[in-house]
């Protein structure tokens, strides 16, 4: 019961972490600016948003890496 918790918890976080690293429709460009003047603004912003995307990604990962770290051994 506690890993379906864990599951349910963590799932949303890894799923944001992913759409700002696929762009999924748009959502990295969203919250990067609402309009852009040149392609240099957008590699500029790409950074940052793909970089948040993997922390989200990571975070949302290591409880479930630890939980089963104790299942399994």
């Amino acid at each position: 019961m506690d890993f379906l918790i864990l599951l349910l918890f963590c799932l949303p976080i890894i799923a944001l972490g992913v759409a700002l690293v696929k762009d999924y429709r748009g959502l990295r460009t969203f919250f990067a600016s609402r309009s852009y003047d040149t392609p240099e603004d957008e590699k500029r912003y790409r950074g940052p948003a793909v970089l948040t995307g993997w922390v989200f990604i990571v975070i949302g990962s290591l409880p479930i890496a630890d939980q089963l770290r104790l299942f399994l051994f």
